[in-house]
């Protein structure tokens, strides 16, 4: 069973893709880091998003309270 290019798109994307180069394992390894430095900045990533979680609930709070208030004034 042979596998190929089907339709346009697909033979598009297989010219496309053809002149791409890969990474040699060579650069790889030099590349590569340290696990604890790998984890040091998961660690920091995941604080940043911690950080977005948090401020937008609080964010959503304040606006939550603004309606209230909002339509507490409207209604007297």
């Amino acid at each position: 069973m042979a596998v190929g290019a089907k339709d346009y798109i697909d033979q598009m994307l297989v010219k496309r893709y053809a002149k791409e180069q890969t990474t040699n394992p060579e650069d790889a390894q030099i590349l590569k880091m340290s696990s604890d430095k790998y984890w040091e900045i998961m660690k920091e990533v995941a604080q940043v998003h911690k950080t977005m979680v948090q401020v937008a609930t609080a964010a959503k709070k304040v606006v939550k309270k603004d309606e209230r208030a909002q339509e507490s004034q409207s209604r007297a």
